[in-house]
């Protein structure tokens, strides 16, 4: 279960930013993209009860391929 507020254009932009992180992060420093995957999904957590910032996250565009 995902915290009250958490949309699916939240999770789309969560999931291109990690993809991008462990990009970034890959060879130079591994490890951190555990411990960025640690911070996103224990915020997610539906015990997390405090409401989230007011503005949603904007529909994400991929490009097409």
């Amino acid at each position: 279960m995902l915290r009250p507020g958490v949309t699916t254009d939240d999770l789309l932009l969560l999931l291109v930013s990690l993809g991008h992180a462990v990009q970034v992060t890959d060879e130079c420093r591994p490890q951190m993209r555990n411990r960025l995957l640690h911070i996103s999904l224990a915020g997610l957590r539906a015990d997390h009860r405090e409401p989230l910032p007011a503005e949603a996250a904007p529909v994400l565009r991929l490009p097409h391929r």
